[in-house]
């Protein structure tokens, strides 16, 4: 589980909403990077062409 709220505390020490950002953007391009593996793993094993939907980041 994230600590949202010491990122937010660690965010305002720092006197900078971008490092916030970019500790969520790390981890929002992450979740989706795993999503995408998961998603190719699924319809692989369906025997499913997705090579069209995977958009590498």
């Amino acid at each position: 589980m994230i600590n949202w709220r010491s990122l937010q505390l660690q965010s305002l020490n720092k006197k900078s909403s971008i490092y916030f950002l970019n500790i969520f953007l790390k981890i929002y391009l992450a979740n989706i990077n795993a999503y995408f593996l998961y998603y190719l793993r699924f319809n692989t094993y369906f025997e499913y062409d997705v090579s069209i939907y995977y958009i590498p980041i």
